[in-house]
Formats: C-alpha cells, sequence, structure tokens
C-alpha cells in the first residue's frame, strides 16, 4: 500500500485499483515497479488536486488479484483502506478502479454498503464488462444493485479492448438501480497506442494523451457528489 498525501486541505480520500493481476510492485521507499497503469502512474496528479490517495497493490501472500477482487478476503482488506483514510482525514472517502480494478472498486461498494465502513461513491474507469478464456472475472460478477452511492463511468469511446467496449456502457450503466446517481463520461482524442496495447495502459483504454482531461472528470465529479 502507498500514501501520497496532498500539500494543502484534503478535498476526499481515494482508494486506487490498478487493472490487470494487481500487483504492481510498491518497494520500500515508495517507487513503483509496474506503473504503466492510467491510475498508478497518475497517483501523484490525483494527489496535486486535493486527494489523499492510496494505491492498492496485491498483499504479499498473494501473487495476483485475478481470482481474488470478489472474494470477502479482499473486500475486507478495502475496509481497512477505507477506515485508514478516514483516520487520517475528515473527508469523503471514494473507491476507483480501472479495468479489471473496476471489479475491486464496485464488490467493495456492493459488499461494504454504504459509510462509514464503505466508500461513499465510486468510479469505475476502463471497466471490464466482458470476459477473456484466461481471466474470466467480469463486473457482471458483481451485483451491482446493492450500490447505493453515487457512480462515475468513465470510459474512452474508441477504447478497442475486447473485454471493455464502448458499446457495453449503456447497459451497465443501467443496472445500478439503486445509485442515488449515475453518470456516464465518455472521452475522445488521445493516443491509440500500438495494436498490442489496446487493453494494456498505453492505449486508449489507459486514457493514453487525455490522462489530465479524464483526472479533472473524476475530480469534478467527487466534487460535486463527495461532500459530507
Amino acid at each position: 500500500m502507498l500514501f501520497l498525501r496532498p500539500d494543502g486541505p484534503v478535498a476526499a480520500g481515494m482508494v486506487l485499483f490498478a487493472g490487470g493481476a494487481g500487483r504492481i510492485g510498491i518497494e520500500d521507499d515508495g517507487t513503483i515497479r509496474r506503473d504503466g497503469n492510467f491510475l498508478v502512474r497518475t497517483r501523484a496528479s490525483f494527489a496535486a488536486r486535493g486527494f489523499l490517495v492510496a494505491v492498492v497493490d496485491a498483499p504479499d501472500d498473494r501473487r495476483t488479484l485475478l481470482d481474488w477482487r470478489t472474494d470477502d478476503a479482499h473486500a475486507a482488506d478495502i475496509a481497512a483502506v477505507i477506515a485508514r483514510l478516514r483516520a487520517l482525514a475528515p473527508a469523503p472517502v471514494w473507491l476507483i478502479g480501472t479495468s479489471r480494478g473496476a471489479i475491486s472498486a464496485a464488490f467493495g461498494v456492493a459488499r461494504l454498503g454504504p459509510p462509514p465502513a464503505g466508500p461513499d461513491g465510486v468510479v469505475l474507469s476502463a471497466a471490464v464488462t466482458g470476459s477473456s478464456n484466461r481471466h474470466p472475472a467480469r463486473l457482471a460478477d458483481v451485483d451491482v444493485a446493492r450500490i447505493r452511492v453515487p457512480v462515475l463511468l468513465l470510459h474512452h469511446k474508441a477504447d478497442d479492448c475486447p473485454v471493455s467496449p464502448w458499446s457495453g456502457m449503456d447497459y451497465l450503466k443501467g443496472r445500478f438501480g439503486n445509485a442515488p446517481s449515475v453518470a456516464l463520461s465518455g472521452m475522445t482524442g488521445g493516443d491509440p497506442g500500438a495494436p498490442s496495447d489496446r487493453c494494456w495502459g498505453a492505449s486508449h483504454h489507459g486514457f493514453q494523451g487525455v490522462e489530465d482531461a479524464a483526472i479533472d472528470a473524476i475530480a469534478a465529479w467527487i466534487g460535486r457528489h463527495g461532500e459530507k
């Protein structure tokens, strides 16, 4: 786990979940071995906008989060991070997941319920709505009807990762029937990257080239819905 504090007042706390296997390699000195993921590489930009940031790594006793993102033990770990952020600053706490990290974020909200144990809201960026033979887990495995906090879906309209197409976003948005507020924000522009990177951070799937606009969209949504 890595915490980043803003220089000034805390607007909100946020827990960032990377995609893929979820093991990013946080070192004792705060450096990260695998920091190409959208949320991981922009962590300092979130802190610069006034957010108290917690970056999640896979636990030491697990090589991967791929088969653990909807496990109750994972939810317990998320609850502990939320409690730590609330102890550090009297501010709302949001879960933010990208790609397969969106599964962790959504499951955390659905499993933990409303504040204070659960978060005040959730952002799902480049969310995985399909499954693959290698990694069958998907957002459909989470009972998102249990989510009763504001939800932002952030997606690039040109995302051409087969398991996270823009075409699946309207259906996903309609599943959050009990959330008090749900929005779908579609990004355009940026750098598509190499065809081999279409499901990784260096592509539209990872908001490459439009990171600041994506961060601004997240910050604005939290600002409108995250006040206590």
